[in-house]
């Protein structure tokens, strides 16, 4: 089978079906000698799917777009088909004793934790076989918190932004009449809130997709390390204790629960950057030790 030679002498991660835990680097024989990238020879991958290098010219990250998306798949098929609706509309329809306990904040936090943290363990093992470096577990995180924040917080805070320079220009009667009934009260609460909330809410989701590389992160090692369930369970409980930490403490300040977020999101940063160590190595280096000295220049005949 022919296989296409990369600049740097290597061909990116093939998934192992045996092993999938393990992933399998193709590394090629390439001259020693020759001239590092960029050259006139063109690299296997697309310019577009090559990130960061390192300074020898090795891809750091290749195929670092595939945990992205994948993260954003486990957030819309844990969160968005299975538990909203579910908590939407089958718990509505349920008696009060189990309605008010399912809806409860413990229990919602709870079932926030496992929905999610179900879909990114699944995810993991099923659709990122071989796929167990640390900037890996980072990707997900990014595409799982990423997608969530757009969902819950960007769209709101768009349409927020365009209604306020509505208000600014002059032509709130001219739109008011297109709003539901209750925009008087939209148009009141956007002029009497501080625009510091406005400004807690990206911090806050900023925090929140940190705790989601964390939790990332931390199933991901279970997976590379073989202990899924361990690393599944603990990643349920943090889950839910974030949310349920920021339930009970937003009545009592918005403030207070923000401070509580970002300091679980400056615990989860220094541990991430101190377990890079733990997953697997983002690069193979290429099989040049055995290459012996490139040759001599043959000087040309000067009879010829």
């Amino acid at each position: 089978m022919h296989r296409p030679v990369c600049t740097d002498g290597r061909f990116p991660v093939h998934m192992s079906r045996r092993w999938p835990s393990r992933p399998i680097y193709w590394t090629f024989i390439v001259d020693e000698h020759a001239m590092p990238y960029p050259s006139t020879r063109q690299p296997c991958w697309p310019p577009s799917l090559q990130t960061r290098r390192t300074p020898d010219g090795d891809r750091r990250y290749p195929l670092i777009w595939r945990p992205v998306l994948c993260g954003a798949l486990a957030f819309f098929v844990s969160q968005m088909l299975l538990r909203l609706p579910l908590m939407s509309v089958v718990v509505p329809m349920l008696a009060e004793p189990v309605r008010g306990w399912l809806t409860s904040a413990p229990v919602a936090s709870l079932s926030a934790g496992l929905f999610e943290e179900t879909g990114r363990l699944v995810v993991m093992v099923l659709l990122l076989q071989g796929f167990r470096r640390w900037i890996d577990g980072i990707g997900f995180g990014l595409g799982h918190g990423g997608l969530e924040a757009i969902v819950l917080i960007g769209m709101a805070q768009v349409n927020n932004l365009i209604l306020a320079l509505v208000i600014n220009m002059g032509r709130w009667d001219q739109v008011a009449s297109q709003l539901p009934p209750d925009s008087a009260r939209i148009r009141e609460t956007l002029v009497h809130t501080s625009p510091v909330l406005f400004l807690a809410a990206g911090v806050e989701r900023i925090a929140s997709i940190t705790i989601h590389i964390g939790c990332s992160l931390l199933v991901l090692w279970g997976v590379y390390r073989g202990r899924r369930l361990l690393a599944w369970g603990a990643a349920v409980l943090l889950h839910a204790a974030t949310n349920l930490m920021g339930v009970w403490l937003l009545p009592v300040s918005p403030y207070l629960s923000e401070a509580g977020l970002i300091a679980i999101a400056v615990v989860v940063v220094v541990v991430a950057l101190r377990s890079r160590h733990r997953f697997a190595p983002d690069l193979i280096r290429p099989a040049t030790a055995h290459l012996g000295p490139p040759a001599e220049p043959v000087a040309p005949d000067p009879t010829t």
